[in-house]
C-alpha cells in the first residue's frame, strides 16, 4: 500500500470506488486534482456527470459494466469546476455475482495534452501531405514549361545560322526574343508560387478588412472606371482577420480583377464585397454577373497552375492558384460556386 500510494501520484492516475451496499464512494487525491475540485465529501453521480459532455455515453459505459462485469474505457472532454476544458480516459470495472454487481472501480487519467499532441501531429502530417501534392505538382509545371520555352529556344537558335534569307533570320531572331521574355515571365510566375509555398509565418498581423477590401479598390480605381464596373462593399468595420498584409491584399485584388475581367458582354459589371463572421471565423464573398465557370467541366482545375478556361489573351493561369495557396498557408479555405452565363461567388473563409 505504501509503495502504491507513492507511485500513484508519480503516474497522475486517478483511482476510485463505489461500493452499491454503502453508497461509499472513494476517490484518491489525483481525481480531485483532474476536476479541479477542492477535496471535501465525493459529489453524486448525477452532478459529476454533468461536467461530462457527452454524459448519455458516461451513463452508457458505466450500464454495460454493471450488466456485463466485463471492464469497459471510454474517452472524454470534461468541463472542470473551474471551467476548463479537458480530455479524460475513463476506465471501469466492477465485481459481483448471480445476485448482481456489488461495486465499481476504475481509473481516471488527464489525457489532454496527449490529445493536442496527436491532433498537432495529425494536422502536421495533414500539411505535410499537401506541400508534398504541391511539390509534386510544381516539379512537374516547371520541367514541362521550361524544356518548352528553352527547346523553343535551342531550335530557332540552330535554324538561324542555317537560314540565309535576312529578312526570314531576323524573323527568328524576334521569336527567340520572344521565347526569352516567355521564360522570364514563367519564372517570375513559378518565384512567386515558390514564396508563397515556402514562407514562413513571419509578419502576420491583424488586419481590418474593410480597410483592405477599400485600398485594393483605390488601386483598381482605373480599371473600374475603364469597363464601367459597379463595385459595392459591406464589410463590418470591426471586422479583422490575422494574415499576411501582402497575400491578404493579392488575395483581394486577384478575385476583383477577375470578376471584372470575365465579366458578362451582355450587361454591365456588377461586383459585390460582403463579408460575415462565424464561430470566430471571417468569411469574404466576393460575387459577380459575369460569364461565369461551369464547374462541372472545370472545377477539379479552377486552382490549378496554369489553367485558363475562358480564352482570354492576358490569362495565364496563375492568380487562382495563388489565391488558394496563400489563403491555405495560414489555415484558411476558398470555395467557388458559379454557373455559366450567371456570374460567380468566391468565398474565403480565414484561418481563426
Amino acid at each position: 500500500m505504501e509503495l502504491y500510494q507513492k507511485v500513484t501520484p508519480l503516474a497522475k492516475l486517478g483511482i476510485w470506488e463505489y461500493q452499491f451496499a454503502t453508497g461509499e464512494t472513494y476517490w484518491n487525491a489525483i481525481m480531485w486534482d483532474i476536476y479541479e475540485m477542492p477535496p471535501q465529501a465525493v459529489p453524486p453521480h448525477e452532478h459529476l456527470s454533468t461536467l461530462y459532455r457527452d454524459h448519455i455515453l458516461l451513463n452508457q459505459l458505466i450500464n454495460e459494466t454493471i450488466e456485463t462485469l466485463q471492464p469497459r474505457m471510454g474517452e472524454f472532454q470534461i468541463t472542470t469546476a473551474l471551467g476548463n476544458l479537458k480530455c479524460v480516459r475513463l476506465r471501469i470495472n466492477a465485481t459481483g455475482d448471480e445476485f448482481g454487481c456489488h461495486n465499481l472501480y476504475g481509473t481516471l487519467e488527464d489525457i489532454t495534452v496527449t490529445k493536442s499532441l496527436e491532433e498537432e501531429r495529425e494536422n502536421n502530417l495533414q500539411l505535410l501531405s499537401e506541400q508534398n501534392s504541391r511539390l509534386s505538382n510544381f516539379a512537374h509545371i516547371v520541367s514541362h514549361n521550361l524544356r518548352t520555352h528553352t527547346g523553343n529556344i535551342k531550335m530557332l537558335a540552330e535554324l538561324i545560322p542555317q537560314e540565309e534569307d535576312e529578312q526570314e533570320k531576323s524573323n527568328m531572331q524576334n521569336l527567340v526574343f520572344k521565347q526569352a521574355v516567355y521564360l522570364l515571365e514563367t519564372l517570375d510566375q513559378l518565384s512567386e508560387v515558390v514564396d508563397v509555398n515556402s514562407s514562413s509565418f513571419d509578419k502576420i498581423e491583424y488586419l481590418n478588412l474593410r480597410h483592405a477590401v477599400q485600398n485594393v479598390l483605390k488601386i483598381l480605381e482605373q480599371t473600374i472606371v475603364q469597363y464601367d464596373a459597379v463595385v459595392a462593399v459591406k464589410i463590418d468595420e470591426s471586422f479583422q482577420v490575422k494574415h499576411k498584409a501582402a497575400y491578404l491584399e493579392s488575395i483581394i485584388t486577384n478575385l476583383v480583377t477577375n470578376a471584372i475581367k470575365y465579366r458578362s458582354p451582355d450587361r454591365q459589371c456588377h461586383v459585390k464585397i460582403r463579408a460575415t463572421c462565424k464561430e470566430e471565423k471571417v468569411a469574404l464573398e466576393i460575387e459577380d454577373n459575369g460569364i461565369g465557370i461551369d464547374l462541372s467541366k472545370h472545377g477539379r482545375q479552377l486552382f490549378g497552375l496554369y489553367s485558363t478556361f475562358h480564352g482570354n489573351s492576358d490569362a495565364h493561369g496563375v492568380g487562382l492558384y495563388l489565391v488558394k495557396s496563400q489563403v491555405e498557408a495560414l489555415g484558411g479555405q476558398i470555395s467557388v460556386e458559379s454557373h455559366p452565363g450567371e456570374g460567380s461567388l468566391f468565398r474565403v473563409v480565414f484561418g481563426s
